[in-house]
């Protein structure tokens, strides 16, 4: 899984997360931590591609822990230079640099001469800075290591591209091109697409500073600016189209606006201004305060695991006395804990009978009051009844006091007299 990740690193950057991730889970479960490392290794260069710092740095920080754990130190160095690149392109030289010169030791101690590499590294910081003759030194300097040692074409097509960057700031623009173009043709037949968008991008870059500058220090060959924004315009197109396929929006920016000055050379103002337009909402997109805050999290929590690694790796010299002090730790740990759950088991179950005592007495207090109101509506009713009855007896009176022998009628009158008097209204 991790060597699918890093094939999928120059292709498709998201698998390439995807199936490092897996590889990640995987080593996890089955504790093997030589996978934990090249498995953050690949995640970290995937997010580094889709320039989402924060991401890599994290990973990157991850597998270095492990590595320095497991002391392997060509995993150690390679995982520095990973972190270096990561504060170069964040444009924290001093940061870079400090971590290329740990990744030099690194690879020192673990009997690789891999110096040239480094010095590469250094040489594109100097870049960076537009301290272009100290970059041509470095770069020619992993140049000569190369070639004297194994004189793999795909690292010479990398010190090539590099040398004819610098020359581009140096406005040596015959000699940019001379070993740009002998970069390509390695770089391609190699299938490493991201530096194909550098080395393409810096072609389309040195033929449009020709058209711009409009020098004499070049050959006859370049000096038709009409057909140098021609080739200018092509090169960069190509370099945006694998920036796409990559989703690297980093190397987006600079073409973006390479491709707009160069319609604008042209007098397309209408193309030039929707490159533009391209390059301004992407760069927005890009470098938000949030992002920048998470780097800083990512950064400072990484301080702290190897600070807290490195006094773990020194007390691990002492672990037999530590295991006994844990596990007398451990027994006390366990006896309060015992104490603790016995008492919240006392605690609970007071709580659950006052609970049911509380339960208990609300029911107690609701059946009153249900009862209670029960007699109020009964009572309210026989009154109702009472003073129903009141008035039919009232009109039976009445009718009987119309009667001339109504004067015989006193027992009835007294009756209802005392009726009305035992009545509450």
């Amino acid at each position: 899984l991790c060597e699918i990740s890093g094939n999928y690193f120059q292709i498709d950057s998201s698998s390439g997360i995807k199936y490092g991730t897996q590889a990640l889970e995987l080593s996890e479960k089955l504790h093997y931590d030589f996978g934990v490392i090249i498995a953050n290794a690949a995640i970290g260069k995937c997010y580094a591609i889709q320039n989402l710092l924060p991401q890599a740095l994290r990973y990157f920080s991850d597998g270095l822990t492990m590595a320095k754990k497991l002391n392997k130190q060509e995993n150690i160095a390679k995982l520095l230079l990973s972190i270096g690149n990561v504060y170069k392109v964040g444009n924290e030289y001093d940061k870079a640099i400090a971590y290329y010169k740990q990744a030099e030791t690194a690879y020192q101690l673990a009997g690789i001469a891999n110096r040239e590499l480094v010095m590469n590294n250094i040489g594109n910081i100097y870049v960076m800075q537009k301290k272009f003759d100290s970059s041509l030194n470095y770069y020619f300097e992993a140049m000569r290591m190369e070639l004297a040692d194994r004189a793999q074409p795909q690292k010479l097509a990398t010190h090539y591209s590099n040398i004819g960057a610098s020359y581009i700031g140096l406005t040596k623009y015959d000699s940019a091109l001379y070993y740009l173009f002998k970069a390509l043709p390695l770089i391609k037949a190699a299938g490493n697409k991201r530096s194909a968008i550098n080395t393409l991008n810096n072609i389309g870059r040195t033929y449009l500073a020709i058209a711009s500058s409009n020098t004499i220090n070049v050959s006859d060959s370049l000096k038709n600016n009409e057909r140098n924004l021609a080739i200018a315009l092509q090169y960069e197109k190509e370099a945006l189209s694998i920036c796409y396929e990559l989703g690297n929006k980093d190397m987006q920016l600079f073409i973006l606006t390479n491709i707009s000055n160069i319609y604008a050379k042209q007098k397309k103002y209408k193309e030039a201004l929707e490159y533009f337009n391209m390059y301004d909402v992407l760069k927005d997109s890009l470098n938000t305060e949030s992002k920048i805050k998470e780097f800083a999290q990512v950064e400072a929590e990484f301080k702290v695991r190897t600070t807290s690694d490195s006094l773990k790796f020194e007390n691990e010299l002492k672990d037999a006395e530590i295991q006994r002090k844990k596990q007398e730790r451990n027994g006390s740990v366990a006896l309060i804990s015992l104490a603790a759950a016995i008492g919240l088991l006392v605690i609970n179950r007071q709580k659950l009978k006052h609970k049911q005592k509380t339960k208990l007495a609300e029911a107690e207090v609701k059946y009153t009051r249900e009862k209670a109101r029960q007699q109020l509506e009964d009572f309210t009713k026989n009154i109702q009844d009472k003073n129903e009855l009141i008035e039919q007896f009232t009109i039976e009176i009445e009718k009987y006091q119309a009667l001339p022998c109504s004067n015989e009628l006193p027992e009835k009158d007294r009756s209802l007299k005392a009726l009305q008097d035992s009545v509450i209204l």
